[in-house]
């Protein structure tokens, strides 16, 4: 599937409930809309037919990793920092040629 990041399985031991969780790129969401959610009917299909499967259903959320952000700020700063750096260097040494 186009754009597919992962697949996870959350599953309950105590009340034999489990959890497909299937996340893709935001933009990449739009496409898997436009073709009908394909590969979830799929699935849902062969869920469906599961002896004994009494509940299945689709719910569609945001997903956000957020040590993924974390490390992305931090990042995003250590960047910041380098590039200040980088700019204070030049004006020094543009001091430091000047007559």
């Amino acid at each position: 599937m186009d754009g597919l990041e992962s697949i996870h399985r959350i599953a309950c031991g105590e009340c034999h409930e489990f959890k497909l969780i299937v996340t893709l790129h935001e933009s990449d969401f739009a496409i898997w809309e436009c073709d009908s959610f394909t590969f979830e009917s799929d699935v849902l299909k062969q869920m469906e037919a599961i002896e004994g499967a009494t509940k299945v259903e689709t719910q569609t959320y945001t997903f956000t990793d957020l040590t993924k952000e974390e490390s992305k700020e931090e990042e995003n700063k250590e960047n910041k920092e380098e590039v200040k750096k980088e700019k204070k260097q030049e004006k020094e040494r543009e001091v430091g040629t000047m007559w």
